[in-house]
């Protein structure tokens, strides 16, 4: 009986054609949006299930299950399965499907107008449709396959890997065996090298190019190394290791020395004239330079400086700073006890916009952009991780969120929920409105009087002065 009559009772709500008759929050609120005011959101359950529909858009949720988006003219389309879990984006004929990143799929026209199709299964297998023999691949890992402009190669061919692959960077080819234990590697300028790892590994390449010619050996990975890079350029550069005992580089334009690697450094740059000591790494630094210091007690206090950078700490984690001073932006980031608190000052030096964050674990999240939109989320115990997650806020926070505000100074709207909607108060420039307990009390300004509804349906007005 109970659930037939919240059935009824929503939807009568769903059918009222009127913003005010459909304040029953928690169990329903119909209501414009404050920084969108063309755009109608329904709720039902508090936070539970929402409705947008835009001027441009219709968004569905199903907190923290589901979300669907799409644009009215059908070209984009957006869908969220327990976000980031699942996910769907689409726009144009470009797409892409995944699955925790191990299952992807994704779709589109490529520069040359074909197209184009990549499928992901990770890590068993990847493959490349796009009718271009010269672009298409297909890999079943670990049997056979052949992978093209993926995992930081031009090409990668593999047979009963690990037993055997072939891979292509740039003007390089290496042949795996037993990867990683054996390869043979080819290059331009009479690139040669092999290596039979860990024990031992050589490598040369003649001089010529921006990078030069080298010379790289090592014996006891990772013990002792001895290499010689940038032959025939102008930075010519020399590091031999013998590790921990020490690691010696040297070049035209940077020297450093490691004793009992990695805890005592000295290095000098002479390029930007600054120098640095650490030891023991990485508790105590000191270095200067004219563009460059560098200050640190670890983890009492540190702090280094740039022309543009200066960041600091007071007994990390307990207070950390970064500050970035450019042409175009000045940023100022606070943090205390990492993500317990954060407090983040943007002016964009142009424009002189200003936008402020601040976030306190699990208690609140206070944002303002530079567009004068402002919000305030009390319990916010998802947002401080993922600041720059649209789904997190727009799934997560509402569901433990027991208070919200939000303003726009570009459209003198505000609105104020407390325990989803079960007090709501809205106000826009010609009018204002609040609703409690189920819509049993409502409280409706507008430029023709007020009105004062109890229990639904007992109605007390008042005309406006003339």
């Amino acid at each position: 009986m109970q659930t037939t009559g919240l059935a009824v009772l929503l939807a009568v709500a769903a059918g009222c054609s009127s913003v005010d008759e459909a304040d029953w929050g928690p169990v329903y609120a119909e209501f414009q949006m404050v920084s969108e005011p063309d755009t109608l959101r329904r709720e039902v359950m508090g936070p539970l299930f929402g409705y947008e529909k835009g001027r441009d858009y219709t968004r569905w949720t199903l907190a923290p299950f589901l979300s669907f988006w799409r644009s009215v003219d059908g070209n984009s389309t957006e869908f969220d399965l327990l976000h980031p879990l699942l996910t769907y984006n689409r726009t144009g004929t470009e797409s892409r499907t995944q699955l925790l990143q191990l299952l992807s799929l994704s779709g589109g026209r490529h520069q040359s107008g074909a197209d184009e199709h990549r499928t992901t299964i990770l890590p068993f297998y990847l493959a490349r449709r796009s009718g271009d023999p010269e672009r298409d691949y297909t890999a079943v890992f670990p049997f056979y396959g052949t992978i093209k402009n993926r995992l930081l190669r031009d090409e990668i061919r593999f047979r009963m890997f690990p037993l055997y692959a072939r891979s292509k960077k740039r003007d390089i080819t290496t042949w795996n065996y037993l990867y990683p234990f054996f390869h043979w590697r080819t290059g331009a300028n009479s690139l040669r090298g092999w290596q039979i790892w860990p024990l031992l590994g050589h490598e040369t390449r003649e001089a010529g190019g921006k990078r030069g010619g080298h010379r790289h050996f090592f014996f006891a990975w990772p013990f002792y190394h001895n290499r010689v890079d940038g032959i025939g350029t102008d930075n010519h550069r020399t590091h031999n290791a013998l590790l921990p005992l020490y690691s010696i580089s040297r070049s035209a334009k940077r020297n450093d020395t490691r004793v009992l690697w990695p805890f005592f450094n000295y290095s000098t740059d002479r390029e930007n004239d600054y120098w640095e000591y650490s030891g023991p790494w990485p508790f105590i630094a000191y270095g200067q330079g004219p563009k460059k210091s560098v200050r640190r007690v670890w983890p009492f206090y540190g702090r280094s400086t740039t022309e543009e950078m200066d960041r600091q700490f007071y007994l990390w984690p307990l207070y950390q700073r970064r500050q970035l001073d450019t042409e175009l932006l000045e940023r100022d980031r606070k943090r205390f006890l990492n993500f317990l608190y954060s407090h983040t000052h943007e002016l964009h030096k142009e424009t002189g916009l200003i936008e402020d964050r601040a976030d306190f674990w699990p208690i609140f999240t206070h944002q303002r952009d530079s567009d004068g939109r402002e919000r305030l989320v009390l319990l916010s115990p998802i947002e401080p991780f993922l600041p720059g997650s649209v789904a997190a806020r727009r799934i997560y926070s509402p569901l433990f969120a027991v208070w919200r505000s939000r303003s726009d100074a570009r459209t003198g709207r505000t609105s104020k929920s407390f325990l989803w909607n079960l007090v709501r108060c809205e106000t826009a420039p010609d009018s204002e409105k609040c609703s409690l307990l189920f819509g049993l009390f409502r409280y409706k300004k507008q430029r023709e009087g007020k009105e004062w509804r109890l229990l639904w349906v007992i109605p007390i007005r008042s005309n406006a002065t003339p």
